[in-house]
């Protein structure tokens, strides 16, 4: 499942639902510029002491993602302490850093200009397709291309 990021709620759900078995492979954060949750599924760091960049697709124009919390609540096994403490960090120091395990997550991000090329590849295809529908695909493109991955999507 691939999800344009913004505040996070619908890749959450999505990792909800795969809690509790629906059978889903790998979650996708799909960033834009500001690639904030993208940089963190990679690292464990999670970073806001950045310059936000206004890019084509402003709802994923975001630093601190609100369902933040509660995404770590859930890999942390619900440890509130952990969970308040890094929170502060986040407050306080703007960064944070954790152990927790990412793996259910797979996270990129797409550039303005692979944005503009996404638009227009799929354009040239029959497709209009958005700025946050583009940073998806262009995501999910490189899911798709990582080197030994084996990987099948559905392409139709």
């Amino acid at each position: 499942m691939v999800v344009p990021k913004g505040n996070f709620g619908n890749l959450l759900a999505a990792y909800y639902a795969k809690c509790m078995g629906l059978p889903l492979a790998k979650l996708i954060c799909a960033s834009n510029d500001n690639r904030v949750l993208s940089d963190f599924f990679k690292t464990g760091v999670y970073d806001a002491k950045r310059e936000l960049i206004k890019t084509s697709s402003p709802s994923m124009d975001i630093l601190v993602s609100s369902n933040l919390e509660r995404l770590l609540y859930s890999l942390s096994g619900q440890d509130g302490a952990l969970v308040k403490g890094l929170m502060e960090d986040l407050s306080k120091e703007g960064n944070f850093t954790t152990d927790l395990d990412l793996s259910p997550f797979y996270s990129g991000y797409l550039s303005e200009e692979g944005v503009s090329r996404v638009i227009r590849e799929l354009f040239k295809k029959g497709y209009l397709v958005d700025p946050h529908t583009a940073v998806a695909y262009g995501v999910y493109e490189s899911y798709l291309s990582e080197e030994d991955s084996g990987r099948k999507g559905h392409n139709s």
